[in-house]
């Protein structure tokens, strides 16, 4: 009788206990995927095709849990960001010990040859909060889906963030040029206020209308975690969550698998491919500013320069001022053609 009073009065406890944690860890383990036609895939090895160059480290079965449990979070949240993100094809998920080649960061994405998430020791590092009071890998992991959610730029570049947040940019660049600061500088003194009296985030936001879109997608997702003091604009919420957090249309789908299939044959020099692939879209959608950059090279390397000059003269013209490096980079390419 003593054993069955036991188990009647001190089982049930446990067993809720051991139930939830088994709960939990089902949760964790089931794969990752949603309605579009990729899946996010953990690899201890680079995928076909992958221009990546750096060393990779493994998975364990707790870092694995740790993704799965942050794309379940923006899966309940924010399905469309997910299916947006896997909208051409499957996302593969990377470790490394190596910082990114670009600036040291615990995470980063590789989006518009290839759609890859790249994750270092660091990104499992917790405890660490942002200055508006959210986990950095949390909100550094929604910041980066937010890259692989628009990987040829069609949402950072539109005419319609443009005109929502290059104002803002531009005010929080004049306010810091008034302190004697650069947008670098700033960024690394974590003089966030001037970009948060305007509504942006964080002064990184003001890096490009790219960087704006990723970390204003973070802000609109953890609204109901941010400490008191910001708050997301009307207009700026309203376009993340109906374009960024909407699922892409097949259109933008067919548009990134073309842009990504014709980088590819270029790659392998199958360059009469690539010009068709980017024919062919870029007569649906004349307006994909990254297909006009991208066939001007395979026109180039075909040697029909004059037909190179057209295509980056057409997407310099598109290109906001805010993107320097490219913009900067057609420049060289058509000093370089008017030189021949």
């Amino acid at each position: 009788m003593g054993a069955c009073r036991f188990v009647k009065q001190e089982v049930p406890a446990r067993l809720i206990l051991a139930g939830a944690c088994l709960v939990l860890l089902f949760w964790a383990a089931v794969p990752v995927r949603a309605q579009s036609p990729g899946a996010f895939e953990f690899r201890d090895t680079l995928a076909a095709q992958s221009t990546l160059s750096i060393e990779l480290g493994r998975w364990s079965d707790a870092e694995r849990a740790t993704v799965r449990l942050l794309l379940k979070r923006i899966g309940k949240r924010a399905p469309g960001l997910l299916a947006r993100a896997l909208a051409a094809g499957p996302v593969s998920l990377y470790r490394t010990a190596e910082d990114s080649p670009d600036h040291p960061a615990a995470a980063w994405a590789r989006r518009r040859h290839e759609a890859s998430l790249i994750v270092t020791d660091d990104f499992f590092r917790t405890g660490f909060a942002n200055g508006l009071g959210v986990e950095y890998r949390d909100w550094l992991f929604v910041h980066e889906m937010a890259h692989l959610a628009d990987p040829v730029g069609t949402l950072g570049r539109s005419a319609d963030w443009r005109a929502i947040v290059g104002p803002r940019i531009a005010r929080i660049t004049q306010t810091l040029a008034g302190d004697g600061l650069s947008l670098r500088d700033a960024m690394f003194q974590y003089r966030d206020a001037p970009a948060r009296a305007q509504g942006l985030p964080s002064v990184y936001a003001a890096i490009s209308l790219h960087e704006a879109l990723a970390e204003s997608a973070a802000a609109v997702f953890f609204a109901r975690e941010i400490a008191a003091g910001f708050t997301v604009p009307d207009d700026v919420a309203g376009f993340v969550g109906a374009r960024l957090f909407a699922p892409a249309s097949e259109a933008e789908a067919r548009k990134v698998r073309a842009y990504r299939q014709a980088a590819l044959a270029r790659r392998n020099g199958d360059l009469q491919r690539a010009a068709d692939l980017l024919d062919r879209v870029l007569s649906e959608m004349p307006g994909f500013t990254m297909g006009y950059y991208l066939r001007g090279y395979v026109r180039a390397a075909q040697g029909d320069l004059p037909g190179a000059g057209a295509d980056w003269r057409a997407a310099r013209a598109r290109l906001p001022e805010s993107d320097a490096r490219l913009r900067a980079e057609l420049q060289a390419g058509l000093d370089w053609i008017a030189a021949q």
